[in-house]
């Protein structure tokens, strides 16, 4: 229990200073303690929380693209049955395996790329065609319910879009408002419905609250400069200690 209060407290205040890492932080420790199905419903839960909290306790105006995150709420829903299957189907280790492998790809992507825009470079501007957009929500949705670390793909879109650090820390909570609303309800409809053990969520409920409120200030500082490079070390660092995790 210790290791998932340390993980949650640690991935709440990186998410509320980067806008992501919530999933990628705590899921390699809740999945070590608990069964892949009450560790994907705990996650879903408390990143729920950590996104309201960033969108609407900041008091603060909303810097959402709304037309972006409409694109990726929308092409998702097909994707979230797909990850039920997924979830379904592999083994705790397999999934840990498969959660580092997606986020290494995506990190390791937009590093080497640099602060020019990577999708255009692979292929003359898709990163604006409308297809790509659909694309990336298939595959969100997909992660949300197979194994809930679900923003690095968000984070890489709008990073070759052109989009202002705002506007991807926001955008991102709004869209992991929507995606864990629809995985939750994804989850619960199939397989044995939602799981979570009571004494876990009472406990990092608080914590996720708090590692929220320590993160703010953060923000503030990366803001100013360093945010795309801090956001994508988190994003590689989370890989590697899942894929270490389910290997072990």
């Amino acid at each position: 229990m210790l290791l998932a209060a340390v993980a949650t407290l640690v991935a709440a205040a990186i998410q509320s200073a980067t806008g992501l890492g919530f999933a990628m932080i705590a899921a390699p420790a809740l999945l070590a303690v608990l069964e892949p199905r009450e560790a994907i419903t705990i996650l879903l839960l408390l990143g729920l929380l950590v996104s309201l909290l960033l969108l609407f306790a900041e008091r603060r105006p909303l810097a959402v693209r709304r037309r972006d995150l409409a694109v990726i709420s929308v092409a998702a829903l097909p994707g979230l049955a797909l990850g039920v299957l997924v979830l379904e189907g592999v083994s705790k280790e397999q999934l840990q395996v498969l959660t580092g492998a997606v986020v290494i790809v995506v990190a390791a992507l937009q590093l080497t790329m640099g602060e020019a825009d990577p999708i255009p470079r692979c292929g003359g501007g898709v990163a604006e065609h409308p297809a790509t957009g659909a694309g990336v929500g298939v595959l969100v949705g997909a992660l949300t319910t197979s194994t809930s670390v679900n923003g690095p793909p968000i984070a890489l879109w709008l990073f070759a879009r052109g989009a202002r650090p705002a506007e991807v820390r926001d955008t991102l909570a709004a869209a992991f408002i929507a995606l864990n609303v629809l995985g939750l309800g994804a989850v619960a409809v199939t397989g044995d419905g939602l799981s979570a053990d009571g004494g876990y969520l009472a406990l990092l409920v608080p914590i996720t609250a708090l590692g929220w409120l320590g993160g703010r200030p953060a923000f503030e500082r990366l803001r100013g400069g360093g945010f795309r490079v801090v956001s994508l070390l988190v994003v590689l660092a989370a890989g590697v200690a899942s894929m270490a995790a389910g290997l072990i």
